[in-house]
């Protein structure tokens, strides 16, 4: 009996056991199946949008189509800048060094890149410290980016964008206008409101530069649905990019690519007009850069010799570099002396000399002009006339009429560093020398030397405004309908001087062309449609220098009867300027009209 009773409570001990044990092992099971449950809920519901997102990671490429720039072109439509598309590597991510270097090492063994080349990527890693992603390679050869699609999928870190670089198609002969474009710093790629290539570039100087925000255009992007190798099966989604804005510049591709080969291997600038519209036909300036050189990217060595070259070719002549306006300012001091009173007609004697306001001026002519009147001294640019004349006007009317005909004055051009010039006066030189007029201050005035000082543009505008009848056209880079009518519209208004003056001034100017007492009468022009007037300059700042240190000008216009066109030019250390600047202005003045009027 014990011993029944005995094996009585084994049993029921095991019992105990096992039960306890199948407990713990259901609460174990049901734990498993609770955290499957929990784990289930917070992927499929919680969470689902997150794993949505990179499940569609995993098979949906998001690739930024990036808009081109706009276009810049010249008045008759032509093309001066427009773009070429690139294929660029890109490093994804900046963050894995040590996948970098791989990604770095294998694209070199697939494309069988020299040492240079390598070195180049590796030192673009060093980006990675202002941007997250990275330009390794600019431009991909067909069969560099054949090869990298092949092998796209062994290589996470890197991608493909397609991009544009810009294009100038005349080159030099426009880069003082256009300007270029340069990689954006880390400041200005802040400001960017629309997305951008990771070598984002932006207008540095010109037109580039004044018109940024109207150039760049309005991404677009595409989704496509990927395969696990990267490949492309459909296109899911697109939106295509918008083209940035195009800009019309009233210049003539034609005349502003000869004007530039007329200036080749001299320091120089140019500026051609129209006198009615004010529209500028050509603004060149020499020596030039090529932008599409800039733009491409240039080692700091070559930018370095670039900055320090003395002969400046950064520098837009046309607008930035002012200098003594030398004799061509001789018709404005003659409309100011005929303003107070003097008699065109009345001759001076000049026997080579004259000894006025305490000291001697000699005229370039040694043996003198002899008896000569005011369209003659214009023509043959008599010194002792016009030292005689100025003191007669006095400052002040010479000052007035300088102002009137642009002179000390910034046009709105929209490009950058236009210099104002020297128009001097008794206030200014009280300002900035500290000592009153004299007169003799004057009579440096009267041949344009002394203070004064102006650039191309602003010889331009005066000689548009003397040919025209007086108007005080402005002049016009962009092209702008409006700009041009108000322009017009003031040919039907007052002119700002006398039409009596203004016609001894242009009868002074014919015989500077085209009479043997003129100083250009060598670059005279002797076709009928185009007969040119104008007025020369040599400008000698130290004395003593020889002929090929003196700067040359020209200003002119045509036809002389019915003035329509205009132009300046000025040659540094070029020599007198009835042999220097004079011919060069004929030949674009000529090849104004064989381009705009279709005549020669």
């Amino acid at each position: 009996m014990s011993q029944i009773t005995l094996d009585i409570n084994k049993d029921r001990t095991r019992g105990r056991i096992f039960s306890r044990r199948a407990f713990i092992v259901l609460c174990f099971q049901f734990s498993v199946y609770a955290i499957v449950l929990i784990k289930l809920w917070q992927m499929q519901i919680r969470d689902r949008r997150l794993y949505h997102v990179k499940s569609n990671n995993n098979r949906i490429r998001v690739k930024v189509l990036y808009a081109q720039r706009g276009n810049i072109i010249d008045r008759h439509g032509k093309i001066l800048a427009s773009n070429k598309i690139v294929h660029r590597l890109i490093l994804n991510n900046c963050n894995d060094k040590e996948r970098n270097l791989e990604a770095i090492k294998s694209i070199a063994t697939l494309l069988k890149l020299n040492n240079k080349q390598v070195l180049e990527m590796h030192e673009r890693l060093k980006q990675c410290d202002l941007l997250s992603k990275i330009v390794l390679l600019k431009k991909l050869s067909w069969e560099q980016l054949s090869i990298i699609k092949t092998n796209i999928y062994k290589l996470p870190e890197i991608s493909i964008i397609d991009a544009y670089d810009r294009v100038y198609l005349l080159g030099k002969a426009t880069s003082h206008l256009l300007g270029y474009l340069g990689i954006a710093n880390y400041q200005e790629l802040k400001k960017m409101k629309n997305s951008h290539p990771v070598d984002m570039k932006i207008g540095k100087i010109g037109i580039e530069k004044s018109f940024e925000d109207q150039f760049v255009g309005k991404n677009g992007v595409e989704y496509s649905e990927i395969d696990a190798k990267g490949n492309k099966i459909a296109t899911l989604s697109l939106i295509k990019p918008i083209t940035g804005n195009e800009v019309s510049i009233t210049i003539n591709a034609n005349v502003q690519k000869y004007a530039s080969e007329q200036l080749i291997g001299k320091s120089a600038s140019v500026v051609a007009m129209n006198v009615m519209t004010g529209e500028i036909l050509s603004m060149a300036s020499s020596p030039s850069f090529d932008p599409n050189i800039i733009t491409a990217g240039v080692s700091q060595e070559y930018w370095d010799d670039l900055i320090l070259n003395k002969d400046k070719p950064l520098l837009n002549r046309s607008i930035s570099a002012i200098s003594p306006p030398a004799s061509t300012i001789k018709p404005l001091v003659a409309i100011a002396a005929m303003e107070r009173g003097w008699n065109s007609n009345k001759r001076i004697k000049c026997t080579g000399s004259l000894y006025i306001a305490k000291r001697i001026i000699h005229c370039w002519n040694k043996k003198g002009h002899g008896d000569i009147a005011m369209t003659e001294a214009i023509g043959g640019s008599c010194n002792t006339y016009f030292s005689k004349i100025a003191v007669y006007a006095g400052i002040n009317a010479i000052y007035e009429v300088a102002d009137k005909l642009g002179l000390g004055q910034k046009f709105d051009l929209q490009l950058q560093r236009l210099e104002k010039g020297i128009l001097p006066n008794n206030t200014w030189k009280l300002l900035n020398k500290g000592d009153r007029w004299y007169e003799g201050d004057t009579v440096n005035i009267s041949i344009g030397q002394g203070y004064i000082a102006t650039s191309c543009l602003q010889l331009a505008v005066m000689i548009s405004r003397l040919s025209n009848g007086g108007h005080p056209i402005k002049p016009i880079l962009i092209s702008d309908k409006s700009k041009i009518q108000q322009n017009i519209k003031l040919l039907n208004h007052k002119p700002i001087f006398n039409y009596y003056h203004l016609s001894k001034i242009k009868e002074g100017m014919y015989m500077t062309t085209n009479r043997s007492i003129g100083t250009a009468y060598s670059s005279r022009i002797k076709n009928s449609c185009c007969i040119m007037a104008g007025k020369t300059g040599t400008s000698q700042q130290v004395s003593g220098l020889t002929n090929e240190q003196l700067d040359s000008l020209f200003i002119g216009y045509a036809p002389y009867d019915k003035p329509k066109y205009a132009i300046a030019v000025i040659v540094e250390n070029g020599g007198y300027g009835g042999l220097v600047a004079a011919p060069i202005a004929k030949k674009i003045l000529l090849k104004i009209f064989q381009e705009e009027e279709n005549i020669l």
